[in-house]
């Protein structure tokens, strides 16, 4: 430790202290001889007293580091021994390891006393207690190693109570102590041979605890009926606790554990039987053995008032004219009836519940559905709207002035009504109307671009044709720009002249078809 250093430190500087002796020697050597005589006694003196001077500063010096270094133990130290100590106690190391813990206790009482009157040595006294709980912890896990088997039993044993209500646990407590001392002292092979019983006697004191705390009370009772006169007055009762008694201690002696239902439903049925064997015997050896004759009838009409409630209850009307036995009879009847009404009340219940359950599965399936079907509404509802537009659009144009075709995505307006002069690109007036309705699908498509193409029959040369299909194609998109308010940037125009057909020139009618605009509106997205 720190605290044995410093003082380490503060003795060597006692020791390294000059004394009056060496003090002498050097005024004997600084003297002439002359004066040798004369001096010595005076340099004596003053050397001396330098001497003893340096002794007591030195000394006082000591006493106060050394009683720095008592109140400056750490705190920290201090705490750590006394939960060492608390946790081999708690580890049961007085039974484990006596001799080391009687040590380790002196030890711990000095350090007590020391730390309460604030004495200088607590440092040694800290040191100490270390050593001999440092002593203890090793003789203690000694001794845990090499009886783990023993001491499991014995913690079963003391969970049951053994501890105390067991003589068995006394014995082994005592040949479990002076196996340890064996041990602590290095004759392992005797500690061995020694604590050889223990196993079976934590076991016995396991079961006697067991017996004891299960069915000792309910013993204790029978025990006060027999003393009544049971076996006179109650004598089948009490056999009949009697024998529930034995069947618990049977199962005790099979080895099951305290745990098992078995033995706690024997031990519990012992208790009621017992009980109500007092109870009889209380009722009858009154009534037999006192001048009080109507405690049997009061007794038994008592009895005969349980029934008619239960009875009641049940629906019956209970007959006592020949006693409780058909009653009782027609009531275990009826009620084996409701008990089988309940179970099957309960399945159905369950069956309902089962149906709840897959309905509530179907459902979810369906709100699934559902959802899936709203998603597609949504995903088609564009679609739809947009077909509600090109109907309107179809509606627009009677069939001589044109027909409304989709190619895709487009729309595409064949215009054969829009009729030109011959040879003339100037849009006639009759034709207006017709271009209204165009300006009216376009703006019925918001951001769609249109191309206006202009389309000839074969007559005449075709660069005039393609020519002045351009032109007429052009006529139509500035009028649309300029009355309709089209974004020019959205509009283009071009002329295809003859090379489009969409009828035979051999004809006046198929020519007539082939002279037309069409107008193609590609719809935006």
């Amino acid at each position: 430790m720190a605290g044995n250093g410093v003082r380490s430190r503060v003795f060597r500087h006692i020791r390294a202290a000059p004394a009056a002796g060496p003090a002498v020697g050097a005024a004997s050597q600084l003297t002439p001889p002359l004066l040798h005589g004369t001096l010595r006694g005076a340099a004596k003196r003053k050397a001396t007293r330098q001497g003893g001077d340096i002794m007591r500063r030195s000394i006082v010096s000591s006493i106060l580091l050394l009683t720095i270094l008592a109140s400056a133990v750490p705190a920290a130290d201090l705490t750590s021994v006394r939960r060492q100590w608390q946790k081999l106690q708690d580890r049961e190391s007085a039974v484990l390891a006596p001799k080391s813990h009687d040590r380790a206790e002196r030890a711990m009482v000095a350090l007590e006393s020391a730390a309460s009157s604030s004495s200088t040595s607590l440092p040694d006294k800290l040191q100490t207690a270390q050593d001999r709980l440092d002593e203890l912890e090793e003789a203690v896990t000694l001794a845990r190693s090499t009886w783990s088997h023993a001491l499991q039993l014995r913690a079963r044993a003391r969970e049951a109570g053994a501890d105390t209500a067991s003589a068995s646990w006394e014995q082994a407590e005592n040949i479990l102590v002076a196996s340890a001392r064996k041990l602590e002292v290095g004759r392992s092979e005797a500690a061995v041979r020694q604590a050889t019983p223990l196993p079976g006697l934590y076991d016995q004191a396991r079961l006697e605890a067991m017996k004891f705390y299960l069915v000792g009370r309910t013993k204790a009772r029978l025990a006060e009926a027999e003393k009544g006169k049971a076996t006179r007055y109650t004598p089948r009762s009490y056999v009949r606790a009697l024998d529930v008694v034995t069947m618990t201690e049977t199962l005790l002696e099979e080895g099951k554990g305290e745990a098992d239902m078995d033995i706690r439903d024997s031990a519990a049925r012992a208790a009621r039987e017992a009980e109500h064997t007092l109870f009889l015997l209380e009722n009858i050896r009154n009534s037999c053995e006192t001048a009080n004759r109507g405690r049997i009838e009061s007794t038994i009409l008592d009895w005969e008032a349980g029934v008619q409630r239960v009875a009641e209850t049940l629906g019956i009307e209970p007959d006592f004219r020949q006693g409780m036995g058909l009653p009782l009879q027609h009531a275990l009847v009826e009620s084996d009836r409701v008990v089988r009404e309940r179970n099957h009340l309960r399945i159905q219940l369950a069956q309902r519940s089962d149906q709840v359950d897959s309905l509530e599965h179907v459902i979810q399936e369906l709100k699934v559905h559902i959802s899936d079907f709203e998603g597609m509404v949504a995903e088609l509802r564009p679609f739809r709207e947009e077909a509600n537009t090109v109907a309107a659009i179809q509606a627009l144009f009677t069939r001589s002035e044109g027909q409304v075709l989709l190619d895709d995505r487009d729309l595409v307006l064949r215009l054969h009504g829009l009729r030109f002069a011959s040879a003339r690109a100037d849009i006639p007036a009759q034709s207006v109307a017709i271009l209204d309705k165009v300006a009216e699908a376009v703006q019925a498509l918001p951001g769609a671009h249109v191309v206006v193409e202009g389309h000839t029959d074969s007559s005449g040369r075709a660069d005039r044709n393609k020519k002045l299909s351009q032109e007429r194609a052009q006529a139509v998109r500035e009028w649309l720009i300029r009355e309709a308010g089209l974004d020019p940037g959205r509009v283009t125009a071009v002329g295809h002249g003859s090379s489009r057909p969409v009828a035979t020139n051999d004809t006046d009618a198929g020519r007539a078809l082939n002279r037309r605009i069409e107008i193609t509106i590609s719809r935006p997205g």
